[in-house]
């Protein structure tokens, strides 16, 4: 009765027989043209990250006459001051920080991180003609650049603003300034060099930071995407992209640190382009076996290897693990009906 049974419920588990699952065995990578520039992509990638870090912004400032900022020196107000207008301008500016009022709509218990990483490196020149006693003035104006503004009202502000530009004009004062991509991201920009407000528009900050995340996002891409085309358009993209960043962010403030960048995104773009040309003729000489004598004339040992390689390697291992999942699937199959 038992095997009268058996026979019913279908085939038993000594009916199937597995195959064997062999080992893949773990061959020796190919280098394919296709692989040498995705390790080039990676490459130019890590070194874009590392780039941040270096000076971004590299830019001589100068105060012209009507309290603005100007790239160029012979826009500079280069008229000396007397004691007496020295005098002046620290009185107005220390008049200003006394005035300043309180916004009632500022959070007050916001926390103030004190960053480790500086917003800029400054460096001032101030222009004093002889005899001329300016310390408690530069002492006035180091006062009111450490003011955070954010906590005062708009008016105010304004005034302390005007203020500042009004000590540093009477002070001839230029600054050099440098600030790299990072420290562009932590907070601050240029204005902030002669004691301006340092809030940014959003638009500006999507541009400060794409120039963080594009690279960071590349490495991605040109790590985990070994077969297909999404590194490449993404190459594509991202330096397409990055440089018209640099050019609306930095320019005309470029420092060494843009500059490299310029050049290895220039690189990157013609990777991108290379790969799209390396991996169309690889999957041809793949798909096209036959046609091996034909290749061969210009890399023999290049064409032979690569067919062999992804043409007959891996289809057979791609077979052999399909005999292994369907006589797992009978054996899972016959068990169920057996239930």
């Amino acid at each position: 009765m038992k095997e009268e049974k058996e026979e019913k419920k279908g085939i038993s588990d000594s009916d199937v027989e597995i195959p064997q699952k062999k080992k893949r065995k773990k061959k020796k990578e190919l280098i394919t043209p296709t692989r040498i520039i995705r390790y080039t992509m990676i490459a130019v990638y890590v070194l874009l990250v590392f780039f941040l870090s270096s000076p971004y912004i590299s830019a001589s400032l100068y105060i012209k006459e009507d309290l603005t900022v100007s790239f160029f020196a012979d826009e500079a107000y280069s008229k000396r001051s007397t004691q007496e207008e020295i005098d002046n301008a620290e009185k107005e500016l220390s008049a200003a920080i006394d005035s300043l009022e309180k916004n009632p709509d500022a959070d007050v218990n916001v926390y103030k991180a004190t960053l480790s990483l500086p917003t800029a490196e400054y460096d001032w020149t101030y222009h004093i003609g002889k005899d001329i006693k300016a310390d408690k003035l530069v002492e006035t104006i180091d006062k009111a650049k450490d003011i955070d503004r954010r906590y005062y009202t708009e008016e105010s502000v304004k005034k302390l603003n005007d203020a500042t530009l009004n000590a540093q004009k009477a002070l001839c004062a230029t600054v050099n300034i440098k600030q790299s991509a990072l420290q562009l991201m932590v907070g601050g920009s240029v204005s902030e060099s002669y004691g301006g407000n340092t809030s940014a528009s959003i638009g500006r900050y999507i541009l400060i930071y794409a120039l963080a995340f594009l690279p960071v996002i590349g490495v991605f891409f040109a790590t985990f995407d070994t077969r297909r085309h999404l590194k490449n358009i993404y190459g594509f993209i991202c330096s397409v992209l990055a440089l018209l960043d640099i050019i609306l962010l930095i320019y005309p403030m470029v420092g060494i640190g843009s500059v490299l960048s310029i050049f290895l995104y220039l690189l990157l773009f013609f990777l991108s382009a290379l790969g799209f040309y390396a991996k169309q003729q690889e999957d041809y000489i793949v798909a096209h076996p036959e046609k091996e004598a034909e290749f061969s004339e210009k890399h023999p040992q290049f064409v032979k290897a690569l067919i062999n390689y992804k043409s007959a390697t891996v289809p057979e291992q791609r077979k052999r693990d399909r005999d292994y999942s369907s006589a797992q699937n009978a054996k899972k199959h016959g068990r169920s009906r057996k239930n």
